[in-house]
């Protein structure tokens, strides 16, 4: 654990600060083949877009499956989206692709940095690449998991060390994910937290849809099982309140998840009072928060954990899980339980529910954490990084 770490604008394999930051343009390819939705795609589109608020030089290309997925950056004619697999492609095709053809796509769009932030990357590239790290579920296994999805991580956990190995600058997320990561990259390590997106803050009115559902408890999360949402459904049951509703946002992706918990729902006698929404765009998420009494999250594993801090930035009082990166992330400002058991998620959604004076400290809390993680802060951390890794490649 004692690898070393750049965090900041100083320096890439022993490049001086004033090389890393010559004001000369930069073009970045970034592999956006993977996100489809959930925090990888809000990792893509708030990093990125902080990113070249800093810095007016940087130019952005983007491959993608789906540019709609991406439309809030190409407002920036700086930014060009391209679709090199068409729409859809299969896993194994996209893998395939970002192993062996991506580094010569960078090269054709005359690349200086070729950005992949999914854990994989190119074995040779003619052009640099940073990695990035933000998939927990390579490294840590808080739950029992079956033979096929042991084989599949495994074989992911692979590929992104040997990435790691090729790469001229690897990142993570958090201080959390790069410690618990058993990479050992060739390349710098730097840790770039991603900003709160500003279109996350209190709003006066709450949609009338949204409206339509209070009072709510809300959480936001795929269905997948370690998000533990069992424990939330147990929790709000026993809260005992008739007229308040769990509100889960999220894709029911894992269809065994997802038959347990309406199990568990229809047998606690909760079926007209837990909502599944499913996912929603962006723009409908801070009305969403806003109308909440509420929001409790409670996974089991996290690399960074984007809603809970999108839920403080709306001015919402927050109670978590004590898990995985979640204490580093949010300090002091949520009330804290054990993810494992539903009646301290119970009490402690019940003090922000039943105690006007602890909600408001709560959200008081919350709003002064989210402002650790701004646009400009995160947009300058991560051109760092791709000023300095463009500086070293350059010289001759």
């Amino acid at each position: 654990m004692g690898r070393r770490v750049e965090r900041t604008t100083a320096q890439l394999r022993r490049i001086p600060a004033e090389t890393a930051c010559k004001t000369l343009a930069v073009r970045v390819v970034v592999d956006c083949l993977a996100a489809r939705t959930g925090g990888g795609l809000t990792y893509l589109r708030s990093i990125l877009g902080a990113a070249l608020a800093v810095d007016p030089e940087l130019e952005l290309v983007l491959l993608t499956a789906d540019p709609a997925l991406l439309a809030v950056l190409e407002d920036d004619p700086r930014v060009q989206t391209v679709s090199p697999l068409g729409p859809r492609p299969s896993v194994a095709r996209r893998v395939a692709f970002e192993l062996s053809g991506l580094g010569r796509v960078a090269a054709r769009h005359r690349a200086d940095v070729l950005v992949c932030p999914s854990e994989i990357a190119p074995l040779t590239s003619p052009v640099p690449v940073v990695v990035g790290f933000q998939n927990p579920n390579l490294w840590e296994r808080p739950l029992p998991l079956p033979l096929s999805q042991r084989a599949r991580l495994a074989a992911l956990r692979h590929l992104a060390r040997a990435s790691a190995r090729r790469a001229a600058a690897c990142t993570f997320v958090s201080e959390h994910l790069r410690e618990a990561a058993s990479v050992e990259p060739s390349g710098a390590e730097y840790v770039v937290e991603p900003p709160v997106d500003p279109i996350f803050s209190p709003r006066p009115q709450v949609p009338a849809r949204f409206a339509r559902l209070q009072p709510y408890v809300l959480t936001v999360a795929d269905v997948y099982r370690y998000k533990n949402l069992g424990v939330l459904v147990d929790a709000v049951a026993r809260l005992g309140r008739p007229d308040l509703r769990l509100v889960v946002a999220g894709r029911r992706i894992e269809r065994a998840e997802t038959d347990r918990l309406d199990r568990r729902v229809a047998k606690l006698g909760r079926e007209g009072s837990v909502t599944f929404l499913g996912s929603l765009p962006l723009e409908e998420m801070p009305g969403l928060y806003t109308g909440a009494a509420c929001f409790a999250f409670a996974s089991l594993i996290e690399s960074f954990g984007f809603p809970p801090l999108e839920a403080m930035a709306c001015g919402v009082p927050v109670a978590c899980g004590r898990a995985s990166v979640m204490p580093a992330i949010l300090g002091d400002a949520p009330e804290w339980f054990d993810p494992r058991d539903a009646e301290a998620a119970r009490a402690a959604i019940a003090l922000v529910l039943n105690d006007s004076v602890a909600a408001r400290a709560a959200v008081a809390r919350g709003l002064e954490q989210t402002k650790r993680f701004s646009p400009q802060r995160a947009g300058e951390a991560l051109v760092s990084v791709l000023r300095a890794t463009a500086a070293y490649h350059r010289i001759p």
